[in-house]
């Protein structure tokens, strides 16, 4: 085995090798070690140098110099303008943040080789990192200025409809900032490049074109062409095309024009319609001709036009590309029959008076007979089904002058004094009995404050039955089988309420009053007032005793009781009031 025997100078320049080697990886470790936690050298960022700097320093200088340099006045320029705006008042902003995670990750996260050649690269090589900004801050007056004055919304092509006739309006271009170059350029003012930001701006076409504009505008004229017709039941109405062009509009639908009919408008012609064709049903009405019941007014049908399923079928009819050569359009309507038709009459069943009331008004005062008249011909001729519950006030309607009514004596608010409709208890009174004689169920009857000596003749207290508008009301029900129909009239101081229907099989009784307990009227009442002279004497309240009585009322059917009722009445006592004058008369002129 051959040895070699290296000469004293080869030793001498191997050594100098390693020993270059060492000190040349000595350093570039210190150098990577120097590094491990810092930006690494010759990374600028917007133009700032953050070499070898932690990510803290980095952000904060980064962020200081940007804020800086966003505080500086720019010169924005477009055609002929100029404006002096800071990128703050553009609205720009900056994500210092992330830039500086950027330049920090740079030569980190690779493999070792990968890292230990960015350092290298690092130590000849300068590394640029740009700094994201957008527009999304709030602009100021003057940058809001810059934009109105460069951008314009599109002006989409159209059509009016005036006199009936379609236009064709074209649209014109918009204009839009170009919002791109615009940050492109910011970015190099930020960096410290530039100080003057010039700005572009681009068109953008209608997105209607005239061509498909032309074929809705055909469609229009189509539309408008001539009348179109609306068959509601036996009703023709017309809707015009001067109507018909107050209702068109049009609007862009992925990106073409479409012409629509406003809603709010169709339904309102559409409720115009309706008022002209529906009515409510009428129904017959049943009188006594020759002593007999007999139609003296016929039923009549209602309808009621389905107003929801007509706007849809105008809605569709009118906007539809093929359009009929009569133009009619026939909407729904529904047919409401009346609760009594002429033509059922005889199933209605009123053959006989099933119950009768009379009673005595004889002493009233004017007023009274007045209103009793009045409410006893507002009664007449009401025909109640069979469950249905009667409410006077209900059918009596609004107590007011316009319907008759006088002032009268009532009793409200523990005094007696002047009120419309004063006298309708002997009405509601009269009918309560009759009803009591066909047999049929009371639902809500209350008893005066006090006796009423109208309503004890011949039968003594606790058949009385008072109402008052709002409250308290005198109501039944027909519990019959068939309907009843109720007849009422005055005849001198008298008023008899006659109830006609089908006799079933019922009979009724009423007891005598039975009074539970009696109470004396209080002594008289004295009232001393200056409105009167002395010895002047006018009363107000008359004196009634109090009394507690029970009625006991029962309904019978084949022997088999089916109804009973306890009517109680509480009358209060009553004092007589009178009013005494105190005031002095003056002293007569003496004579001469």
């Amino acid at each position: 085995m051959n040895k070699i025997v290296l000469s004293l100078k080869a030793k001498k320049v191997i050594l100098g090798i390693a020993i270059f080697v060492i000190v040349i990886l000595a350093g570039f470790t210190s150098y990577a070690f120097a590094f491990t936690a810092r930006v690494l050298p010759r990374t600028y960022v917007a133009g700032i140098s953050v070499g070898g700097l932690t990510k803290a320093q980095a952000q904060s200088r980064i962020a200081t110099v940007v804020a800086e340099r966003a505080a500086q006045e720019i010169s924005v320029k477009y055609e002929l303008k100029e404006w002096k705006l800071t990128a703050a008042q553009l609205g720009v902003v900056s994500d210092t943040t992330t830039a500086t995670e950027r330049a920090y990750a740079l030569g980190r996260g690779g493999s070792f080789v990968s890292e230990m050649k960015w350092l290298v690269k690092a130590l000849v090589q300068r590394s640029d990192i740009s700094l994201p900004i957008a527009l999304l801050g709030e602009k100021s007056g003057a940058a809001k200025d810059l934009f109105s004055s460069v951008e314009r919304q599109a002006t989409e092509t159209t059509l009016t409809f005036a006199d009936a006739k379609a236009e064709l309006v074209p649209g014109v271009a918009g204009r839009q900032l170009d919002t791109e170059g615009l940050l492109a350029q910011v970015q190099l003012v930020l960096a410290g490049h530039q100080p003057v930001v010039t700005v572009q701006s681009a068109e953008f076409a209608p997105k209607v074109s005239l061509e498909q504009a032309t074929a809705v505008k055909v469609q229009a004229e189509a539309l408008l062409a001539n009348d179109w017709k609306i068959t509601l039941a036996d009703q023709k109405l017309t809707l015009s095309p001067k109507t018909i062009a107050s209702l068109l509009g049009t609007e862009v639908k992925a990106n073409a024009l479409a012409l629509t009919l406003s809603q709010d408008g169709l339904k309102k012609e559409v409720a115009a319609f309706a008022k002209a064709v529906n009515r409510e049903p009428r129904n017959a009405e049943v009188g006594i001709t020759d002593g007999s019941l007999a139609i003296t007014i016929p039923d009549v049908e209602g309808r009621e036009v389905d107003q929801a399923g007509l706007v849809e079928l105008l809605h569709n009819s009118l906007l539809s590309t093929t359009i009929p050569e009569n133009r009619v359009i026939v909407g729904k309507v529904a047919v409401k029959q009346a609760a009594v038709r002429a033509s059922a009459i005889s199933d209605l069943g009123l053959k006989e008076v099933v119950g009768t009331a009379t009673t005595d008004f004889s002493g009233s005062p004017g007023s009274r007979v007045a209103n009793i008249t009045v409410g006893t011909h507002a009664l007449n001729g009401k025909l109640v089904m069979p469950g249905e519950t009667y409410s006077t006030l209900g059918s009596l309607g609004p107590i007011t002058e316009a319907a008759g009514y006088q002032n009268a004596l009532v009793i409200l608010n523990g005094k007696t004094e002047n009120g419309l409709g004063g006298g309708l208890c002997q009405v509601s009174t009269t009918l309560f009995r009759a009803v009591l004689n066909a047999g049929m169920k009371i639902t809500e009857r209350t008893n005066h404050s006090y006796r009423v000596g109208y309503y004890e003749v011949g039968v003594g207290p606790g058949l009385d039955a008072t109402i008052f508008e709002p409250s308290p009301d005198f109501k039944w029900t027909n519990d019959m089988a068939n309907p009843v129909y109720i007849t009422s009239s005055v005849s001198g101081n008298k008023v008899t309420f006659t109830i006609y229907g089908t006799k079933d099989g019922r009979s009724s009784s009423i007891s005598a009053p039975q009074i539970l307990s009696e109470t004396p009227a209080p002594a008289d009442k004295i009232i001393e007032t200056d409105t009167m002279y002395v010895g002047e004497r006018r009363q107000t309240e008359t004196a009634h005793p109090g009394a507690s009585t029970s009625v006991t009322y029962v309904v019978t059917n084949d022997g088999q009781e089916t109804n009973r009722q306890v009517f109680r009445s509480y009358y209060t006592p009553w004092a007589a009031v009178f009013y005494v004058g105190t005031k002095q008369r003056p002293e007569s002129p003496p004579t001469q």
